[in-house]
């Protein structure tokens, strides 16, 4: 009931002004009738004080009273709202975070990221070349490192983006070989394995 009455109060007195409230209706005031004791006399200030005190501190003290009884009527219709809005605006929040990483989970398990990393961690010069714009690649390596991209490539959208084969031994997406951009700083003793890279959609970062 307490946190209901101090939301009451607090309510009327910010929708009346606040402290400018306080200050035109008694600071202000205060001081004028002061001065004019001072300067004009108790019996020339009396009338004004009066009048004050109707127009000034008591109609303001009803509007007060009847703003604040109004307030507290309508203060836990208000809570309970408030309540309300705030935990849609959480669900709201929590629904964007869920969103916003299952987007990254889907991006990181697309076809062009799963080769692109496995394509790096062959060899990084692999995706140099790619994004560089070269079409026709061949690498010498174990095929078994090639084994996840050609997963990754064995699919609707990964066949899009990348033509794979073996020199000499079918893989089963396609055995064609063709003249392409060695990579020339490979070590690695195995099989010549040749890609050609789709322009579009584009593997390249």
């Amino acid at each position: 009931m307490n946190i209901i009455l101090q939301r009451a109060f607090r309510d009327t007195y910010r929708s009346l002004g606040g402290f400018g409230l306080v200050a035109t209706i008694l600071a202000v005031p205060v001081v004028g009738f002061c001065l004019h004791w001072i300067i004009q006399g108790r019996l020339a200030m009396v009338p004004e004080f009066q009048v004050w005190l109707i127009y000034g501190v008591a109609a303001t003290g009803v509007v007060f009273t009847v703003l604040f009884l109004w307030n507290l009527v309508c203060t836990p219709f208000r809570m309970r709202n408030e309540e309300f809005l705030l935990e849609v605006a959480k669900n709201e929040a929590l629904r964007l975070e869920v969103a916003e990483l299952e987007e990254l989970i889907n991006q990181s398990s697309s076809p062009k990221n799963v080769i692109r990393s496995n394509l790096a961690a062959i060899n990084p010069n692999i995706l140099a070349a790619i994004d560089e714009g070269q079409v026709d690649i061949y690498v010498v390596a174990e095929e078994s490192k090639f084994a996840d991209v050609n997963r990754a490539a064995d699919t609707p959208d990964g066949r899009q983006l990348l033509t794979l084969s073996v020199h000499g031994m079918d893989m089963g997406i396609d055995n064609r070989m063709r003249s392409g951009t060695p990579i020339t700083d490979s070590i690695e003793i195995g099989t010549k394995i040749h890609f050609t890279v789709n322009p579009r959609p584009s593997l390249r970062a």
